[in-house]
């Protein structure tokens, strides 16, 4: 079975895309998804890495305790220990890759029919771990889909969050590894080309599973 991963700006609808397809063709699904942490006022305080069987939810408000308003220093609401990949801090935003290293591969080894990976491209290519069985997974899954960022997107990212080095060149890699591949398709996504990208998701579910 053929392997399946959007690309394109931000806003697009990527991720909504797969997730209303997904769920009307109501297949078991594991991965994962990220979630934007945002304040009150509307500020991008950080993202969490959560299963995809909890992707029915948008970006979540979180209320900041007053003394931690100045520095965000430290993960403010429960699970964050554990799934908080980005946050923001005094410092600036900061990526912390043990959150891929153990949950993400974690998330990586439930057992489904489809895998979704919403999004890939980040700084968890820079973690050894997490890459090895991703491409592992590329390998041997039955049926992948996800979101890719684009290059533009990993560079604007790059302005807000603290990054190793290395993150472009294993984002080409994965470009390169991905449209080598015969059985894997990368799907352009635009504002203006979104219902067309819905109807080739729906077409590429419904060839893979639905009745």
């Amino acid at each position: 079975m053929p392997h399946l991963f959007l690309t394109g700006p931000s806003g697009a609808g990527k991720s909504t895309i797969l997730k209303e397809e997904l769920a009307r063709c109501r297949v078991k699904v594991s991965g994962f998804f990220t979630q934007r942490q945002i304040s009150p006022a509307g500020e991008t305080l950080g993202f969490l890495l959560l299963p995809w069987a909890s992707s029915c939810s948008g970006a979540a408000v979180i209320n900041i305790p007053s003394e931690d308003r100045a520095g965000h220093s430290r993960p403010l609401f429960p699970g964050a220990a554990d799934s908080l990949f980005i946050w923001k801090t005094s410092q600036g935003r900061i990526f912390r890759p043990e959150v891929f290293a153990s949950l993400g591969i974690q998330l990586l080894s439930a057992p489904a029919p489809f895998l979704c990976l919403d999004e890939l491209g980040g700084g968890e290519l820079l973690v050894p771990a997490f890459r090895q069985r991703l491409y592992d997974l590329l390998e041997t899954h039955p049926c992948c889909l996800g979101v890719l960022k684009t290059p533009a997107s990993l560079s604007s990212m790059r302005t807000r969050v603290t990054l190793a080095s290395g993150a472009e060149e294993e984002l080409a890699q994965l470009y390169a590894y991905l449209e080598s591949r015969r059985d894997c398709h990368i799907l352009p996504v635009t504002a203006d080309s979104r219902e067309q990208a819905r109807m080739s998701v729906r077409s590429f579910l419904q060839k893979a599973a639905c009745p």
